[in-house]
């Protein structure tokens, strides 16, 4: 009666794998989990995590007042939210020169903000822009 030998337990390889294998894992989920912590902390949301954002909506802001027959003091454009922030873009006349020969000259500069929850509101672009307006109307 010669059984022959079973292995009992596992072998020093075995365990070594094993337990480089969970060491993985164990590094693995504690970047996941400061990367998540990262991401939600105030200090990181501030601007700018979308500039693409931003310059659509001032070109979008500029075209649309240039497309306007008067020369308005304030424009407030679009407002777009994204996952919690939001994005506003808005167009203030700073100066208006003329008439010459019935029309005038308007001078805006266009602002983007972006306020994240939790966070103060930030400027996060601006462009200056001219608009010639006429017929010519008085005072800025």
């Amino acid at each position: 009666m010669n059984r022959s030998k079973r292995q009992q337990g596992f072998s020093l390889l075995e365990a070594m794998l094993a337990v480089l294998i969970l060491m993985a894992g164990v590094v693995g989920i504690t970047q996941l989990t400061r990367s998540m912590v990262a991401s939600v902390s105030p200090a990181n949301r501030g601007p700018l995590p979308h500039p693409e954002i931003v310059d659509h909506l001032l070109r979008d802001e500029v075209e649309t007042m240039r497309a306007r027959p008067a020369a308005d003091v304030l424009h407030t454009g679009a407002v777009l939210v994204m996952s919690g922030a939001t994005y506003s873009v808005r167009a203030d006349r700073t100066a208006l020169v003329g008439p010459v020969n019935g029309f005038s000259k308007a001078t805006y500069t266009a602002t983007a903000e972006y306020e994240a929850i939790g966070a103060a509101k930030a400027v996060v672009g601006t462009v200056l822009f001219d608009k010639i307006v006429g017929p010519a109307k008085g005072g800025l």
